[in-house]
């Protein structure tokens, strides 16, 4: 990603990431965009790369979340799930700010 954003990592205001086992890879590829954009991510984690995209993203200030019902439930695990939405503290004040429901 900081590859084909190299001259704008900024512009991106959300990235889906579903790579089957390579999600530190692309994160790894990303630090620019992360560090410049902050974008929302949505990532399908896997059960080999759980911890280590956990780790990475908490040290980059992401949060994940599972989407439940009407709102977002905090995973603090590192653990496998469908879709993680990883968040900065920003993006949740815009959505609780728009009415969607986080739990603490």
């Amino acid at each position: 990603l900081d590859q084909v954003f190299a001259e704008s990592p900024g512009c991106l205001a959300a990235v889906k990431i579903d790579v089957e086992g390579h999600e530190s890879a692309v994160l790894k590829g990303a630090q620019r965009v992360l560090d410049t954009g902050k974008p929302a991510l949505i990532v399908e984690v896997s059960m080999a790369a759980a911890a280590e995209v956990f780790s990475q993203l908490e040290q980059k200030g992401y949060r994940a979340f599972e989407v439940r019902g009407d709102g977002l439930l905090p995973r603090n695990q590192p653990e496998p799930l469908a879709d993680a939405v990883f968040l900065q503290p920003e993006h949740l004040a815009t959505l609780t700010s728009c009415g969607i429901t986080v739990w603490h």
